[in-house]
């Protein structure tokens, strides 16, 4: 089942044309009739009619909250560059940055950086496109070059912004379906908002 009709059938035409469609067409960067479904168990709030109604009324309270974001840890200091921080020290002299991976051998156990360097490794993590690590992977069978070259991948760009001035908005989250608003992503978070907010002393923060 693709991922369009999935969404259809979980929320109905009238959520989908005005929120779910575009939203995640913005999200991916992909049509959802272009994805598969498989993959919405834990991304995607599964719609349970009955618990709704019963929530309105006062039947019943509230389903649990449920997905990734029902809860959300976050550094007390630092923000989020502060989990990168923590991950880089633990890594002693070991980090490399501005150099890309453009050959990787499993057999010897060894990767190819850009700046010509070979490093060795006993574990190797790839958290590159599957299509671009396949294409550089030495023993790769054509096989899985050719499944992988017909996958797609998306880049995301995070952007923050400090202000000064305050701001009324109660919100932590506001979500930017329409396609046409092409200048904002599809969702904007006021930093400022969590408990442990990572902008200066009487500063605000917002990231999207």
């Amino acid at each position: 089942m693709d991922f369009a009709t999935w969404l259809q059938a979980m929320y109905g035409s009238g959520l989908v044309e005005r929120f779910f469609g575009p939203y995640n067409s913005k999200v991916w960067a992909t049509h959802p009739e272009q994805m598969a479904s498989s993959w919405v168990a834990e991304r995607v709030a599964p719609v349970d009619p009955g618990e709704i109604l019963a929530a309105f009324s006062g039947t019943a309270p509230p389903a649990r909250r449920w997905g990734p974001n029902a809860t959300l840890a976050f550094p007390a200091r630092g923000g989020t560059g502060e989990i990168w921080r923590r991950l880089a020290a633990r890594l002693d002299a070991g980090l490399r940055t501005s150099v890309r991976a453009v050959a990787v051998d499993p057999a010897a156990r060894t990767a190819t950086l850009s700046d010509g360097d070979l490093i060795g490794f006993d574990h190797l993590v790839a958290t590159g496109p599957l299509d671009q690590l396949s294409a550089i992977t030495a023993g790769a069978p054509e096989a899985v070059r050719a499944a992988a070259g017909r996958l797609r991948h998306t880049t995301v760009a995070m952007v923050g912004l400090g202000y000064e001035a305050p701001t009324t908005d109660e919100r932590s989250w506001l979500y930017f379906p329409s396609l046409r608003c092409r200048s904002t992503g599809p969702r904007t978070s006021a930093s400022t908002r969590l408990p442990t907010s990572p902008a200066p002393t009487q500063r605000h923060s917002a990231r999207g």
